[in-house]
């Protein structure tokens, strides 16, 4: 597996946030990876539980955040060229 790709998030505040995308090809796909498992005291959080889909919930929304990101800046690439 390839080593995650640095995504970094400027804030208008001037502060930086550093996020890591697990797999992400530029232009087609990005996926953020957590692992469960069916015991407690493994992976992110035991399968089934409110911490376990708390966690998926927060893959989501950082997935969702980088596809965002990622558009904006295509499009401000565009609007370069």
């Amino acid at each position: 597996m390839s080593e995650p790709t640095i995504i970094q998030f400027f804030h208008s505040d001037r502060d930086v946030t550093t996020k890591f995308a697990d797999f992400y090809k530029e232009g087609h796909i990005r996926i953020e990876v957590k692992q469960g498992s069916d015991t407690s005291g493994k992976g992110t959080a035991k399968r089934g539980t409110e911490t376990y889909r708390k966690a998926m919930e927060k893959a989501f929304f950082q997935a969702r955040a980088y596809v965002i990101l990622a558009a904006a800046l295509q499009d401000i690439e565009k609007r370069r060229s």
